[in-house]
């Protein structure tokens, strides 16, 4: 919804989002549940509506670019890289562009082998001059289409086992911030990863919670650090855990923290 809004901004009127957050406990549509932790959907927003953003365009099988700012932006650098199930790169294409104030732009279509597997991933970056990535985003697609896609294969995705190093939570402005790497040392996509801090005593999670992102996918080889932010008043023990859940993910993995 966001996504599309902002490929085809000042054609189309507007968004209306029904609900942000649920009055009861539910499973669908809500970006935080009931009891405030954000779901897929709420870090699906969050990236949508990145000022600068990276994104792909379903209606046109392209990779286009979206500009909120108010000013232009030159020697940007642009990957995609589209794998098959089994994380085997089949294609990739780099290209040097620019894009100007408030510009919604079609970079180029997707040239995917025809004999696809039934589901298949693609990876976006946006970098700039400096090789810095300041946007990226992953899809799940189906070469099926979206009218007969069909995503249950991906209970079939090979057990992978993330590395998740933990820097020592620091507390700064009454907020206690944890900054994690994650690295995929497999050969397999890590799908939907899910880090949680949590409650020593109770194991409940520390809510509200603000991710930098969540429910993430790792390539294989591929390294992510991700920051995390909690009021320290939410925190009233010595210690925290962390646990990081994932779709494909071998077992759950968990480790203390102290609390500073």
């Amino acid at each position: 919804m966001f996504k599309a809004f902002a490929a085809n901004k000042y054609k189309s009127s507007g968004v209306i989002y029904w609900m942000y957050n649920s009055a009861w406990p539910k499973f669908y549509w809500q970006l935080y549940d009931y009891f405030f932790m954000p779901n897929g959907a709420f870090y699906g927003a969050k990236k949508a509506c990145e000022p600068l953003h990276i994104q792909y365009n379903y209606k046109e099988n392209a990779v286009q670019l979206v500009n909120c700012f108010y000013k232009d932006f030159k020697k940007l650098q642009v990957t995609a890289r589209v794998f098959d199930f089994n994380a085997k790169e089949i294609f990739v294409k780099e290209v040097n562009t620019s894009l100007k104030a408030d510009e919604s732009k079609i970079l180029f279509k997707l040239d995917i082998p025809k004999a696809l597997t039934d589901i298949y991933f693609l990876k976006l970056s946006l970098k700039d001059e400096t090789g810095k990535e300041i946007s990226s985003n992953f899809y799940w697609l189906s070469a099926k289409g979206d009218d007969n896609a069909d995503f249950t294969s991906l209970d079939k995705l090979p057990p992978v086992d993330v590395t998740a190093k933990l820097n020592p939570l620091s507390k700064e402005n009454g907020k206690l911030k944890l900054i994690v790497e994650f690295t995929n040392p497999s050969t397999s996509l890590a799908f939907g990863m899910n880090p949680k801090l949590l409650s020593f005593s109770t194991r409940e999670p520390i809510l509200p919670i603000f991710w930098q992102d969540n429910y993430f996918a790792l390539l294989p080889g591929e390294k992510r650090t991700i920051e995390m932010q909690v009021d320290a008043t939410l925190v009233t023990e010595g210690k925290l855990l962390f646990k990081l859940d994932g779709w494909n993910l071998d077992a759950p993995q968990e480790q203390e923290l102290q609390v500073p």
